[in-house]
């Protein structure tokens, strides 16, 4: 079994948010997972050859833990990096690549306390998630993109990212802001790196557990676990902590903020088989709608509109909608 080391300060003073992620790892058997604090590193960086992915969820200040910044530790985890281990950074830990010298440009939004910002849309919930550009592994089963957080005004808030004109110098853009429907390419939140043959993944907010009975847990955690998943996959040897094996079927893209425009491709195309036509028949699934003793009257749909079919054998000859005056 893969087992993930959870990065913590001190073990016996971790903040809510941070006791909830744990948790939430503890809770998931398809890892072993061990609580790792820095000294242990330090003291011990034998104890990473057994660790697949390690994972840092802090949000108890903006500026990071004096002894992870330590110079022996850093070295230590860049080595474990370029050997092909992998690191997730969560919150406010995601400005830990530019200590890790992985990152040249820091990201230039750095806070914490209570959420104060509105949603663009009034009157509508306030909800964040985040969004890849055409996909990404991390996004597998949620098409592309997630919503992960419902705050109201005074909730607990921590996180950084990148504000436009800023974008990450070496690392790559997973994912910008999904603000209820719209996506804000401004605000580029999730940022992958690759170092040797390691990678770190950062996701600097929306990222929060602990609020269990948010009404979008089942995405936060399936978008943790595929993070995770994503970092910490299945080797494909022994031996080798960043061997992984590759799925097929997951797009794996990256926002590059160009400029829209409408690119021209030359292309053969293959030939076109003719097909003997024939009657449609539609498929039956549970969003399928079926008839019972139809008798072509109208049907009401309960929100002043009416629906009208008229079948024909074969097929549907003619439909039409209306709305009803108010």
């Amino acid at each position: 079994m893969k087992i993930l080391g959870f990065l913590v300060a001190d073990p016996s003073r971790l903040s809510r948010e941070e006791a909830s992620a744990w948790k939430f790892l503890v809770s998931n058997h398809r890892w072993g997972n061990t609580l790792l604090p820095f000294d242990q590193i330090l003291n011990n960086p034998g104890c990473l050859k057994r660790i697949s992915a390690l994972w840092w969820h802090y949000d108890s200040s903006t500026a990071l833990f004096p002894q992870a910044c330590d110079g022996q530790i850093l070295t230590i985890l860049r080595e474990y990096v370029e050997r092909g281990g992998t690191i997730f950074l969560s919150l406010l830990a995601a400005r830990y690549v530019v200590d890790l010298g992985l990152e040249l440009v820091p990201p230039n939004v750095a806070e914490k306390g209570a959420w104060s910002r509105r949603c663009w849309a009034e009157n509508f919930p306030d909800i964040r998630g985040l969004s890849s550009y055409r996909g990404h592994p991390i996004f597998e089963g949620l098409h592309g993109a997630a919503y992960l957080w419902n705050p109201n005004p005074g909730t607990p808030f921590a996180g950084t990212w990148y504000e436009a004109p800023l974008a990450p110098a070496n690392g790559r853009v997973v994912a910008i802001e999904r603000e209820y429907i719209k996506l804000n390419e401004d605000c580029r939140v999730a940022v992958e790196y690759s170092h040797g043959k390691g990678k770190v993944l950062t996701v600097g907010s929306f990222l929060f557990f602990a609020d269990e009975s948010m009404r979008f847990r089942p995405h936060l955690e399936r978008f943790a676990e595929n993070c995770l998943a994503y970092l910490a996959g299945p080797p494909t040897g022994r031996g080798r902590i960043g061997a992984r094996r590759k799925r097929p079927g997951r797009a794996t893209s990256f926002w590059n903020f160009e400029p829209g425009t409408v690119r021209f491709r030359s292309r053969n195309t293959m030939t076109v088989l003719s097909m003997k036509p024939r009657a449609w028949r539609p498929s039956c699934g549970r969003l399928s709608l079926t008839r019972d003793q139809a008798t072509g009257n109208f049907f009401d749909l309960g929100a002043g509109g009416r629906f009208l079919w008229e079948p024909k054998r074969g097929g549907l000859r003619k439909c039409g909608f209306t709305l009803s005056g108010s």
